[in-house]
């Protein structure tokens, strides 16, 4: 028989085991060279033994990765980041981490086929952002070659084994209409080798304002954790609402201060009077309550609590509103059970908001609203192919981590599960948690009611077992520590033969229990609600049959009992809603004002009244505005005396005031007014209002202030008005729509019309002798206009920063330059677009400017003065023909017509279209 030889099996042995040795030591020192950078030197809370397993799977799942791509190749399906660093570069990254990871090093990244000039550096609070190989960035472009219109953004290493949860956290916010930074799931390249997947998160500031047609103003930055961390040692303060010093700004409002914290001072100081009805009443007025009811109840449905007394908070404050607005930043979802987030009070912020009445009722209608759509239904299909996405891409990721794939696809098939259990559970706490049995008790003309439960009554209806005939009056009572509080609910009532119905809404009695005495963490707690219901003027004998409740899904009959302990509500604010328009106060005759006057009622203000503002008065209505004039009898706002210096400002203020009407109105002379927490910039100031109309009125002679009519969030018509002698902006319109129709602007200071991110619809109007443009067509707007005439402006018609400008049947006569497109704001990433068509232009100096990324377009029109550039494109354009159009459509072949424009030619109102003649170059109207 014969023997192995022992040579040869001790050869053997070394073939086997030096590899492992080697492998073994390298992973060994890469661990402890690891432990002591992260922990050791950092205290960055990193386990020996959970360094020692993630450099394991790290180096299998490297392997695993590298032999997959060369064997599959390179192909993804997600969008691919290609960023370029210098080896230099990447070593004073890592020179003495964590430390050195947060100073900005040059690198390039791939935009549209080219190199572009960008910063890099490491991003976040804990080691879980940088400890590992894969490590978040944050990318800091140049202002000349934004990334998809975003300057700074962070590439994001995933934190959680399931990998996708903070990017669906973020999907699920932006279905739910909040607030929030732009996400997308990306694999990043560096230096041309994969880097695996990664979250690309926006990092917030004015462009996601700008993006979400919101207004530029500030942004609050609240954190106290980690970098930002402050010692607890002997504080006076537990939270960040404790104290406006411990917040900073990510955006700024540039009409303030850098320093100016008046709103966010303002909001500490009402949380710290949360207990009292007058600091909840002006909570409810300075926060976005629909904003904020969505907020709470996207944190039930992500599952997420984190949100906390010292972490993780930006606030956006909109002055033009006059309120804030929750932005959701960093939410990490679904890693708590669905009940203990149903309710997440863990900071004095939602302490105040659980005792608020107006918030409750927001909050409701946001679940209704998410389930009584499609909305959890295409979410959970959105997650679902995600999740199938993923499982294909992360076997190709070599830094995943955890380095294990199967246990990643386990934890994203899991995560599908558990969003779909949290929506059940939220729905089933919320339709049938907290008691929701209802019960009444009738007698002598008075309905004793009490019910439970999460959601509110909206309606009540009472049937009677005869027709009801006689006028009656309402009254709703509560009780509170104090006595006994009487809501008038007459205007909410409802007759139809035998029933009364009640268009008023309920709340049961919702308590904020305290949990920790240095924290302000606190649960909900929900009992019956306690109410009386009085009718004076019914006949004593009628008889009740019974007692219906609608919380918003149909009638359901509330049980008769004998009698109703009473109780009171302790804490909350307005558990009482009465659905009901004030009257009217009306003015007629002379007027005079003076001060600051806010009105919350509606304002009839009857032909020939005049209204005389003292110096600096202001009058802001939050209802209704019918300033009707005649031609004879026309409504003048004017100063109340003769040399005075202006008065403030006429304020349509939110959306009780929808429907405003103004015709033969006259104002001039006045101003604008700003103070800490809002800014009215023209003497007439519409703010978030829709359906205004202004219609044979005269503006002119406003003072101190840049507008002379101004309109923000609004939806409003202009027809046969006319603006003189502005200050500076005759019309300014932001985040608007507008149309206007037959007005004249004349000798304003700077523009006619001033446009911001606005749809405007222009026709039948003049604009002469203004001291800038024309027209502006600025920051992502829309202009649509046929058959004006423009005539000595500096600038006829200019468009910029993305926006876009259809001009037909225009007359552009004796303007410096007609028209003129560019790159104003590099927030925009583009510059303007012009077509004219079916136009004449004459006089001036310059037909026609287009800069860098812009376009204009000219066809079938006259032209004067040839237009030259590379950039204006002329199709059909002549010198001869003055008046009438020489081609048969309006528009050239598609396959010549600018891409930049192609999409807004197609979209042109069908209105506007009647209004355009197609065999003439011009308008046809005087002036």
């Amino acid at each position: 028989m014969k023997t192995f030889p022992l040579r040869k099996l001790l050869l053997c042995f070394w073939v086997l085991t030096l590899p492992l040795t080697i492998t073994g030591a390298y992973l060994a020192y890469n661990a402890l060279d690891r432990f002591y950078t992260f922990q050791v030197r950092y205290k960055g809370g990193l386990r020996l033994w959970d360094v020692l397993v993630y450099e394991r799977n790290h180096f299998v799942q490297k392997v695993q990765a590298t032999f997959l791509h060369r064997v599959k190749g390179s192909k993804t399906n997600l969008p691919t980041v290609q960023i370029f660093v210098p080896k230099d570069n990447l070593a004073q990254l890592r020179s003495h981490m964590p430390q050195s990871g947060f100073d900005y090093v040059k690198g390039r990244m791939l935009q549209e086929g080219e190199l572009k000039k960008i910063k890099v550096k490491y991003r976040g609070d804990y080691a879980s952002h940088w400890a590992w190989e894969k490590k978040s960035l944050r990318i800091k472009t140049n202002k000349n070659s934004l990334y998809e219109g975003m300057r700074r953004f962070n590439l994001q290493a995933p934190k959680r084994r399931a990998q996708i949860i903070n990017f669906q956290s973020l999907q699920l916010a932006a279905d739910m209409d909040l607030l929030g930074p732009r996400a997308e799931l990306v694999r990043l390249y560096l230096n041309g080798k994969n880097r695996g997947i990664y979250a690309l998160i926006e990092q917030l500031g004015e462009i996601t304002l700008r993006n979400t047609n919101f207004m530029p103003g500030d942004i609050y930055r609240g954190e106290m954790i980690a970098k930002d961390g402050f010692t607890r040692k002997g504080r006076a303060w537990w939270g960040l609402f404790d104290s406006p010093s411990l917040w900073d700004k990510v955006a700024i409002n540039n009409h303030y201060q850098d320093s100016a914290m008046a709103p966010l001072e303002t909001l500490i100081r009402l949380l710290q009077r949360r207990e009292d009805h007058e600091a909840q009443r002006q909570l409810s007025q300075i926060l976005d309550m629909n904003s904020w009811g969505r907020f709470s109840a996207y944190q039930a449905l992500a599952a997420t609590r984190h949100f906390t007394w010292d972490h993780n908070w930006r606030l956006y404050y909109d002055p033009w509103r006059g309120k804030f607005f929750p932005i959701v930043w960093d939410p990490v979802g679904w890693q708590h059970s669905p009940l203990s987030a149903f309710a997440v009070i863990r900071t004095k912020l939602f302490d105040a908001l659980f005792r608020n009445g107006d918030f409750l009722r927001a909050r409701n209608s946001a679940f209704k609203e998410f389930f009584n759509s499609q909305r959890p239904t295409t979410f959970l299909k959105h997650l679902s192919d995600t999740t199938e996405l993923m499982e294909e891409e992360i076997a190709l990721d070599p830094y995943l981590n955890p380095g294990d794939a199967s246990s990643v696809v386990t934890a994203m098939r899991d995560l599908e599960k558990k969003v779909a259990q949290t929506f059940a559970t939220i729905k089933q706490e919320w339709v049938n948690g907290a008691k929701p049995e209802s019960s009444f008790h009738y007698k002598g003309n008075t309905v004793t009611l009490s019910f439970g439960g999460y959601r509110p009554i909206q309606r009540l209806r009472l049937v009677f077992a005869e027709a009801l005939h006689q006028s009656f009056s309402v009254f709703i009572s509560h009780l509170v520590p104090e006595g006994r509080i009487f809501t008038d609910a007459t205007g909410s009532v409802e007759i139809g033969g035998s029933n009364i119905i009640l268009n008023t809404g309920f709340l049961s009695n919702h308590t904020v229990k305290k949990r920790s005495v240095n924290r302000p963490v606190a649960e909900l707690k929900v009992s019956p609600g306690y109410y009386q219901i009085t009718f004076t003027g019914l006949e004593s004998d009628l008889h009740l049959i019974g007692l219906d409740i609608d919380r918003g899904n149909g009638w359901i009959p509330a049980q008769p009992v004998g009698a109703i302990t009473p109780t009171a509500f302790s804490q909350l604010y307005a558990p009482v809603a009465v659905e009901m328009v004030p009257p009217p106060i009306i003015w007629s005759g002379q007027v005079t004002i003076e001060g600051h006057q806010i009105l919350d009622q509606p304002l009839i203000i009857e032909p020939g009244t005049t209204v005389r503002l003292a110096p600096g008065a202001t009058v802001v209505l939050k209802h209704r505005l019918t300033a009707k004039g005649n031609p004879e009898a026309p409504i003048h706002f004017v100063p109340a005396t003769t040399g005075q210096d202006p008065w403030g400002a006429i304020v349509l203020s939110g959306r009780g005031a929808d429907g405003s009407i103004l015709s033969h109105c006259e104002m001039s002379d006045g101003s604008g007014l700003k103070g800490d927490l809002f800014e009215y910039s023209a003497m007439l100031s519409i703010h978030n209002v829709k359906n205004v109309v202004i219609s044979d009125c005269h503006f002119r002679n406003n003072h101190t202030v840049d507008d002379m009519v101004h309109a923000v969030y609004t939806d409003i018509r202009f027809e046969r008005v006319r603006f003189e002698n502005a200050l500076s902006d005759a019309l300014d319109l932001d985040i608007s729509t507008a149309f206007i129709s037959d007005s004249h602007f004349e000798q304003s200071g700077n523009d006619a019309v001033d446009l911001m991110a606005t749809q405007a619809v222009i026709t039948g109007s003049v604009f002469r002798n203004n001291g800038d443009k024309g027209i502006s067509v600025g920051e992502n707007s829309k202009l649509y206009a046929a058959n004006n005439k423009l005539v000595g402006n500096v600038v006829g018609v200019q468009s910029k920063d993305r926006s876009t400008a259809i001009l037909l049947n225009q007359t552009l006569t004796d303007n410096k330059t007609a028209l003129h497109a560019y790159k104003k704001n590099w927030r925009y990433g583009e510059g303007g677009a012009i077509f004219l068509g079916k136009s004449t232009v004459s006089g001036g100096e310059i037909s026609a400017a287009a800069e860098k990324r812009s376009a204009i377009q000219i066809f079938d029109s006259y032209l004067e003065i040839p237009a030259e550039g590379k950039r204006v494109d002329t199709i059909a354009v002549d010198d001869d023909s003055f008046s009438s159009a020489l081609q048969n459509d309006l528009f050239p072949d598609s396959d010549v017509v600018d891409p930049k424009l192609m999409e807004q030619l197609e979209g042109i109102p069908a209105h506007l279209l009647k209004r355009v003649a197609l065999t003439r170059r011009g308008s046809l109207i005087d002036g």
